[in-house]
């Protein structure tokens, strides 16, 4: 998502039209300022910290994982199977490179995906 708003930006930036955007950049600029000052350092210098980047789904399912919901809950939440959940949590471990949920959410903090949570 950073590197879309951040193409964007800089696309709407070197515009010679005089129409308007189709998004206010200073909308633009306020959604990249969301993102996590180590997340966006690290994909200014092309570096990313997967092989394969989570999928918009896989990031949902991480987040729920962070809220501490269990399988049953993020299948009833996306409509989906247990089964279902599980086969996204088995691509989200292989892409963390990790073997279970926990893992999961300390490597998805050390890469800036998830924040740490506050105490």
């Amino acid at each position: 998502m950073y590197s879309l708003l951040s193409a964007y930006q800089q696309r709407e930036n070197s515009r010679m039209e005089q129409t308007p955007p189709a998004i206010s950049t200073d909308c633009v600029q306020q959604l990249l300022e969301l993102f996590p000052k180590k997340r966006a350092r690290a994909h200014g210098n092309s570096f990313s910290p997967l092989p394969e980047p989570l999928t918009g789904k896989e990031m949902i399912i991480l987040s729920m994982l962070g809220h501490g919901a269990s399988n049953k809950q993020i299948a009833e939440e996306l409509g989906n199977t247990v089964g279902t959940v599980k086969v996204y949590l088995h691509r989200i471990y292989g892409k963390l490179g990790v073997e279970n949920r926990t893992q999961a959410l300390l490597r998805a903090q050390e890469i800036s995906l998830l924040e740490a949570p506050k105490l």
